[in-house]
């Protein structure tokens, strides 16, 4: 589930003047099936969006919170719960092992605007801290945090606060066969899409509707478009071996999470001495993920594009 489209979920339930409770997972440990930065919704139908990690857990929590979101106007408070059926903590239920610490808080017609922002934010790729206290709901605009997810205590004057904005990015360079279902995948896994290419009439392209941007410009100049930082991830799949050197020349030297080439070992190869050639180092050329992606043996623009997203999750989660 993709962040902006959680939120407009949340907006489109408002809108209905529907009441809703929003829970954050705000703290997770050890095997904990609900990890920080969850986050699920209730209305007052008892219909609920998003996860907070599933199971008995889940299904408690939403009994629990349909009966109360009728009679309890401002629902604000915390709950850590033990996935341990012999702890002496509250118990989620689940067996799993872990705990996990969730921020639970009434949504009304009052956060409208905030939502709206938190939107637009996502929608532009523009950073911004939510705040949520027992009795106030805010953004910080143009601000972060050092951690995504930040719970201050669980006292009666908790204060969480969360990273919004910025997604993790997938620079696809390349909107052939293989882009496009590496964009699919990314999509689906909620990451922010962007796709370049110098072809603008490609049929396929066009009607890619898994992309949230698309970038026509030369290869060579790729790498002015894109965001440094840990959560920005290339991958190179132009359709020819020129247009991966350009394009690898163009990225190779950007702080990025992740950078991989597509490319048979012949053909990485050429292109690892043409980059030597163009005075780009041994260090920075290590760095290179190629041939892209884990090695399954994939052989179809599907099985390349699964290969790819699992790779780039392992690195995500290192």
């Amino acid at each position: 589930m993709r962040e902006i489209d959680f939120w407009q979920k949340v907006l489109e339930n408002i809108n209905l003047k529907k009441k809703i409770i929003l829970f954050f997972v705000a703290d997770s440990h050890f095997a904990s099936p609900g990890r920080k930065g969850f986050k699920m919704f209730l209305n007052e139908e008892g219909n609920s969006f998003g996860t907070i990690g599933g199971g008995i857990m889940e299904f408690n929590l939403i009994n629990e919170f349909s009966k109360r979101i009728i009679i309890d106007e401002n629902v604000a408070e915390i709950r850590k719960l033990v996935h341990n059926p012999n702890s002496e903590l509250e118990k989620s239920g689940l067996i799993c092992g872990g705990n996990q610490t969730i921020v639970i808080k009434s949504f009304t017609n009052q956060e409208l605007p905030i939502i709206q922002e938190i939107i637009e934010y996502y929608q532009s790729q523009k950073s911004a801290i939510l705040r949520i206290e027992r009795n106030n709901v805010i953004l910080v605009k143009s601000k972060s945090n050092s951690d995504n997810y930040l719970l201050s205590n669980e006292t009666e004057n908790w204060i969480y606060e969360e990273n919004i904005g910025i997604l993790d990015t997938i620079y696809i360079v390349g909107g052939g066969h293989v882009g496009f279902e590496i964009s699919k995948i990314m999509n689906a896994l909620g990451f922010f899409v962007v796709m370049f290419d110098e072809r603008e009439n490609l049929e396929i392209i066009q009607n890619n509707n898994f992309v949230d941007k698309k970038i026509f410009c030369k290869f060579s100049e790729v790498g002015r478009f894109i965001r440094e930082g840990e959560k920005s991830y290339i991958v190179v799949v132009s359709p020819t071996f020129e247009n991966d050197l350009a394009s690898l020349i163009s990225v190779v030297n950007l702080n990025c999470k992740y950078l991989g080439s597509m490319g048979s070992e012949g053909k990485i190869t050429k292109i690892f001495r043409k980059l030597r050639e163009n005075g780009i180092s041994d260090g920075k050329i290590a760095k290179i993920h190629s041939p892209v992606g884990l090695q399954i043996s994939a052989q179809t623009p599907s099985e390349i594009a699964v290969s790819v997203a699992a790779e780039i999750i392992s690195i995500k989660h290192r």
